[in-house]
């Protein structure tokens, strides 16, 4: 027999669990908002157990992984919630951010290619693919996602000072200000 969930991954065959499963889970956002991710690690395995596709849940774990430095079970998690949820932008992005710690640009990239496909008005994904694409010297398309994330928000001053480098590199060097 197979467990029965509602799109909310709530059990409908047992109620009771759907109550312990989110007890732990806000004990968890406790823990983690106490800065306590050993403790918040505990209570979001406990809530995956009573309801496996919870994927709040799964991220949060990865939140709390990547507070213990446990990288590569915080990309576990987050590739689990990418799977449960594909078409979640936040996943998405949260996934590249980590994958850029381990030096995975290039599977970053296509996954802030794929938040920006779904939410094509983050500013905050723009930016960050521009910072990739400058990294791996493709200046030409940094200085367009750069674009697009000033478009969005022009007070994006991260986007403002990646501008300005791409920039610089495309002209080929020299200090910003400083005359030829």
């Amino acid at each position: 027999m197979f467990a029965d969930y509602d799109d909310q991954g709530n059990s409908r065959d047992n109620p009771k669990a759907t109550d312990d499963a989110e007890a732990h889970y806000n004990l968890g956002n406790d823990y983690l908002a106490w800065n306590l991710p050993e403790k918040a690690v505990v209570e979001y395995e406990k809530t995956i157990k009573i309801r496996p596709e919870y994927a709040k849940a799964y991220s949060n774990l990865a939140v709390a992984f990547a507070r213990l430095s446990r990288v590569k079970d915080a990309i576990i998690n987050f590739r689990k919630v990418v799977e449960l949820e594909p078409n979640n932008p936040g996943a998405r992005f949260n996934l590249a951010n980590i994958l850029v710690e381990t030096g995975s640009v290039d599977e970053a990239i296509v996954q802030l290619v794929n938040t920006i496909q779904l939410a094509p008005q983050d500013s905050l994904a723009h930016g960050t693919l521009a910072n990739l694409l400058l990294q791996k010297n493709e200046i030409e398309l940094a200085i367009q996602e750069y674009g697009y994330a000033l478009d969005i928000d022009p007070n994006n001053e991260n986007a403002q000072a990646g501008l300005e480098k791409a920039l610089i590199k495309q002209s080929g060097g020299g200090q910003p200000g400083a005359s030829r």
